[in-house]
């Protein structure tokens, strides 16, 4: 028998790098659309309903050291006050 041995070449190191790219960035775009429609923006802690937003908020001190101004980018509404 007489096996031939190819060799690789440019052509088909760029096609195999596409390809694994290619791959990971699907299933990367998949897993975000998924989570993103899977994804009320509700959080339920001891029965009680908050929105996503405001458990960054909940019980934070309202102290002068504690400001961030990164935040103050963001529109963040207020958190109801518990009942």
């Amino acid at each position: 028998m007489n096996a031939q041995t190819q060799e690789i070449n440019g052509g088909h190191v760029l096609v195999i790098l596409v390809a694994f790219f290619g791959v990971i960035i699907a299933v990367n775009l998949t897993l975000a659309a998924l989570a993103v429609r899977s994804w009320t923006g509700l959080v339920v802690e001891n029965g009680q309903p908050t929105s996503y937003s405001s458990i960054y908020l909940w019980n934070q001190p309202e102290v002068e050291n504690n400001h961030t101004p990164a935040w103050d980018v963001f529109d963040i509404p207020p958190s109801p006050p518990p009942t």
